[in-house]
């Protein structure tokens, strides 16, 4: 009888040994974890990725514009030649109401 306990708790003490080690495992997979959360939320914060007041940026300089487009050479609005679709001017209204 004596014997069957001792294999009992030698199995129990085996167990208890690897689940100890999972037990680190799982921890330091954790702590990595919770890094790259803290990486990918974190980061630097201003008023256009958070909920963060635009006073609370700072003096930094704003980023350039990274747009691709190329200017096409033309001025904006209608270009000349173009005829216009916009309502028709009444020169002599019918007639005229006091308010």
């Amino acid at each position: 009888m004596f014997e069957n306990l001792q294999r009992t708790n030698e199995l129990q003490a085996k167990q208890l040994d690897s689940l100890l080690k999972l037990s680190a495992q799982q921890a330091e997979q954790i702590k990595l974890l919770l890094q790259k959360i803290d990486e990918l939320t974190g980061g630097s914060k201003d008023s256009h990725n958070s909920s963060k007041p635009p006073s609370s940026d700072g003096y930094q300089k704003k980023s350039a514009p990274k747009s691709l487009r190329q200017s096409s050479g033309k001025k904006q609005g209608g270009q000349p030649g173009h005829k216009g679709s916009g309502m028709k001017i009444e020169r002599l209204p019918d007639g005229t109401i006091q308010h």
